[in-house]
């Protein structure tokens, strides 16, 4: 039924968010084709919240049953687990993420990259990770603003710094 499937859900998100990868495991194996690509009540799938949490053995066990690791959020800014990542500075979950195909200039609804986002939230080992893995630096957002902007604005004097030499 609807309500069995929507208490599933709310059991994955749950144990993902809290890094319980065997009640994981035992949902995903008796449900993985539908739970893999349902979204919690804020529009967000059990990858994203892995990779906010920069659980990399969660992302892979999400992978293996078949969660789409690109997914954009349904809700906010549409943000990718590649973008939450970045925000949080979760270097291992963003190596996952690039390893399997996940697009490093992806834009939200605001125009960000993961890049510009690291940049907005101060993450300076992101903004290094993303720039070595190839993200196109100069990409702006919506409003016209890179990474550089943004580090001004918000006074971030070290990553500025970086900025000014890559």
């Amino acid at each position: 039924t609807e309500a069995t499937l929507a208490q599933q859900v709310d059991s994955l998100i749950t144990a993902v968010r809290f890094g319980i990868i065997s009640q994981v495991q035992e949902l995903l194996t008796a449900n993985a084709d539908v739970l893999v690509h349902k979204m919690d009540e804020g529009g967000q799938s059990a990858v994203h919240w892995a990779a906010m949490k920069g659980n990399v053995e969660m992302l892979h066990l999400l992978h293996t049953f078949g969660a789409p690791l690109d997914k954009k959020c349904l809700q906010g800014a549409e943000m990718t687990p590649l973008h939450w990542a970045a925000k949080e500075g979760r270097i291992g979950t963003m190596r996952f993420l690039v390893q399997n195909g996940h697009d490093l200039n992806i834009q939200d609804t605001n125009g960000c990259t993961p890049y510009v986002l690291a940049a907005q939230y101060n993450k300076v080992n992101a903004v290094i990770f993303l720039w070595k893995s190839g993200a196109d630096i100069n990409l702006p957002d919506s409003s016209g603003d890179t990474a550089h902007h943004w580090a001004a604005y918000k006074g971030y004097s070290e990553l500025m710094g970086l900025l000014y030499h890559i």
